[in-house]
């Protein structure tokens, strides 16, 4: 599962303490990165290259650091085509080939990633943060911006655990959860703690936040190939998916099955409620 945490400055204390509140999200392994600029920190539940993959993880000169959480599964084709361009990998992780997309395209890396995905990457020559989250948001991401401090993590309580913040409910998400069961947009219950929405990005540079919808027509059909113009445009290749056995989606198809079930069933006995009252 994994949990990553960060803020723009520096506080290894802090952030180590952001942690240790989403040490279950990842029991097996800690570690943080840190300059005067930046804190990063992840909690890590390995799956992939043990030994190597452990985050904060860095380009091969470190200048570009990331912490993730999630599942690429394209990966494997991406490594291949970013070798062949010349990048070096120094781990078999899907976690180092967003690293090397980034180099590549910058913040339009995610356009090429097919997966569920969080994760925060520090450009230190750029003095860049650039966060992101995959479209169906299977994976969580919290953030908080007020005085030129930005703080982000995959759960509201690690955001607790900052000094500035003071726990106070946002009435009017609150309202929103009551009336719709979800708080739409950014918001959440807690004030100046926002969500980042499925399938956007967020770049925080130069003491100024932006958030970007991420080109949903755009992600899954680009690739790395040769960037020749057709027709007087470039017209990326569809890459292919991770081979991954049917039976590994299984849990998913039937979770979603018995979402979309649920909702139907709380329709229906809303709208019979309604019927009811005068």
């Amino acid at each position: 599962m994994c949990g990553i945490s960060g803020f723009n400055w520096q506080d290894e204390a802090l952030v180590s303490r952001m942690c240790d509140t989403i040490a279950h999200r990842g029991p097996d392994d800690f570690g943080l990165y840190s300059d005067q600029c930046v804190s990063l920190g992840h909690r890590r539940l390995s799956i992939i290259d043990l030994e190597r993959g452990r985050q904060p993880l860095s380009n091969e000169d470190e200048t570009v650091w990331i912490v993730f959480k999630g599942e690429i599964y394209n990966f494997v084709e991406l490594r291949k085509q970013l070798v062949a361009a010349g990048h070096r990998f120094k781990t078999s992780t899907d976690t180092e080939v967003i690293i090397h997309l980034y180099e590549e395209h910058g913040t339009d890396c995610v356009q090429y990633l097919r997966g569920m995905f969080a994760f925060a990457i520090w450009d230190r020559p750029q003095r860049r943060l650039f966060l992101a989250r995959d479209h169906v948001g299977q994976k969580p991401l919290f953030f908080h911006h007020a005085n030129n401090r930005f703080a982000f993590a995959s759960e509201i309580k690690a955001l607790l655990k900052l000094d500035h913040i003071t726990p106070e409910v946002d009435t009017a998400a609150m309202n929103h959860l009551i009336s719709l069961r979800y708080a739409p947009g950014t918001q959440t219950l807690f004030k100046g703690i926002h969500k980042l929405p499925a399938g956007h990005r967020m770049i925080f540079e130069s003491d100024q936040l932006r958030i970007e919808r991420i080109d949903p027509s755009a992600t899954g059909l680009a690739c790395l190939g040769p960037k020749e113009p057709q027709h007087g445009c470039y017209s990326p290749a569809p890459c292919n998916w991770h081979h991954r056995s049917p039976r590994q989606y299984e849990p998913r198809c039937r979770f979603l099955k018995d979402k979309i079930i649920a909702l139907q069933r709380d329709l229906y006995f809303d709208a019979r409620r309604s019927k009811k009252e005068p």
